[in-house]
């Protein structure tokens, strides 16, 4: 059933004088053929293989009566009711509009990332199984990356004219990716689309999908750094209340030096070597301590790292890098820094909740509890580093029809929540799995809700190796706090309005 209704103003028009017989019957056909040519097509879409939704669009114009036009199409002939002003004609016509046939067969590449000991790759091999029974005439192919690797291993694909299909990327690379035209448009996917919609997913994924006001990608999963994870038995050993983690700068330091024994433990692993993760940890504290790293209401952007918050907040990382964290902290990658945590060497480590998997893998019988990122001053709310991961089609996918599909198929609500490498994104997949799989999932939801994203424009990723090496500098004692993020201020400037 096609339905379309026009509602008119006070303004007299067309619409509000009377109809003749002749009149009627003529606009009648008219509106007919134009209603079942944009609109049939779209009504025999959905999930169906082999068929293509039509984009409907709807016009509201002002008169002052209003108009009901109805047209059911089917296998027998196809009945027109207009009511107008004094008027009703019925007329009977037959109308053929077949589907557009779309190509959802033939194989499709998928690639995804891998940050914890979750299985990934199993439950990518899942879906492809349930997908292909859907669409039996087609073939995933999907191949699962470590993320130190990841990045450039799609733009190798990418640079060689060779990308997967469908992928997802870091939502600060989508900026990147859809700037340099790598990635296509899919609002008018979604617009044939509705199951597919804005408040479907947690509101930072959806807008971190957003670029030069066009949506790029659909989000897959979303996390933040950080919380805080503590070895309970470590905390008893030290005379430290194992129900109590801390919660200030200050107890964090307290702690931490209470925690440490020369040669035995260290009080805290701070991931810190050249990677992402290292951007999110200082930018958690960052954003915590009300301090940001990109003004983007300025025009052009303007670099903010070395204001008076960003000071404060570096001399202290400075102080715990200095004092309650193992040597060699510079080349401590995410991975190294949950192995000190599991094999007992660090007692405390911030990171993201996902790596609970590696805990319970490496340390299935390890006594270990959660708490916030620790705040400068109680009563100040922890921010987090707001991260995930958005699915993406590429310009040079050889079946983008296909490719939706999958797209579609992933974010399904029952889908996401078994297939998503972090949290899912769509918001009821993601709170359901919070509750079922995260331990201090209240801790964990909240911070996901507080985050607040990195920047996301296409120079991020040189901005964020630019904040790592002004770190090295600090904590290698290469240049003071100061001297430091003066220079890293300056080389962002310089990227900003080149």
């Amino acid at each position: 059933m096609f339905c379309a209704m026009r509602t008119q103003s006070r303004k007299k028009g067309f619409l509000s004088r009377k109809f003749s017989r002749r009149e009627a019957l003529s606009t009648v056909g008219k509106i007919a053929i134009t209603a079942v040519a944009t609109g049939v097509v779209a009504g025999l879409g959905g999930y169906y293989a082999g068929t293509a939704a039509a984009k409907t669009v709807t016009k509201t114009e002002t008169e002052t009566t209003t108009v009901t036009k109805s047209v059911t199409v089917g296998a027998s002939p196809t009945t027109i009711t207009v009511t107008a002003p004094a008027t009703t004609v019925t007329k009977t016509v037959t109308i053929t509009a077949p589907p557009t046939t779309k190509k959802l067969t033939g194989e499709l590449r998928s690639w995804g990332m891998v940050q914890s000991a979750k299985r990934v790759q199993e439950a990518m091999e899942w879906a492809r199984s349930e997908f292909e029974k859907m669409y039996p005439g087609a073939k995933i192919v999907p191949k699962t990356f470590e993320y130190p690797v990841y990045r450039e291993s799609l733009l190798t694909a990418v640079r060689a004219g060779n990308p997967p299909d469908v992928s997802t990327i870091d939502q600060i690379w989508q900026a990147e990716f859809s700037a340099n035209g790598y990635v296509i448009p899919l609002d008018e996917y979604v617009e044939s689309t509705p199951e597919i919609s804005e408040d479907l997913f947690f509101k930072g994924a959806w807008e971190s999908c957003i670029y030069d006001g066009r949506l790029y990608g659909i989000p897959f999963d979303v996390d933040v750094w950080e919380e805080l994870y503590y070895n309970k038995d470590a905390f008893e050993e030290a005379g430290l209340d194992p129900e109590k983690p801390p919660e200030t700068w200050d107890e964090l330091l307290e702690y931490g030096k209470a925690l440490t024994e020369e040669g035995k433990r260290w009080g805290l692993a701070l991931i810190s070597g050249k990677g992402e993760f290292t951007t999110c940890v200082l930018d958690s504290f960052i954003f915590t301590n009300g301090g940001d790293i990109v003004d983007l209401t300025s025009k052009p952007p303007k670099c903010v790292l070395n204001s008076p918050e960003n000071i404060e907040t570096f001399e202290f990382l400075k102080e715990v890098a200095d004092t309650i964290c193992p040597p060699g902290i510079t080349n401590l990658d995410e991975f190294g820094a949950v192995r000190l945590f599991t094999s007992g060497k660090c007692a405390m480590i911030l990171v993201g909740g996902w790596e609970q998997d590696t805990f319970k893998a490496q340390a299935p019988t390890m006594n270990w509890g959660v708490g916030y990122i620790p705040v400068p001053k109680k009563g100040m709310k922890p921010v987090g580093c707001f991260g995930g991961w958005n699915l993406v089609i590429y310009k040079d996918a050889k079946n983008k029809d296909l490719a939706w599909e999958w797209i579609k198929f992933l974010v399904r609500p029952d889908v996401n929540y078994k297939v998503a490498s972090l949290t899912p994104a769509v918001k009821e997949s993601g709170k359901k799995y919070l509750e079922e799989y995260r331990k201090g999932a209240e801790i964990y939801y909240n911070t996901l809700m507080w985050a607040k994203p990195r920047p996301l424009i296409p120079e991020y990723p040189k901005i964020s190796d630019i904040q790592i090496e002004a770190w090295h500098k600090i904590v290698l004692g290469q240049a003071s706090v100061r001297e430091a993020l003066n220079e890293a201020t300056e080389k962002i400037n310089k990227i900003l309005s080149s």
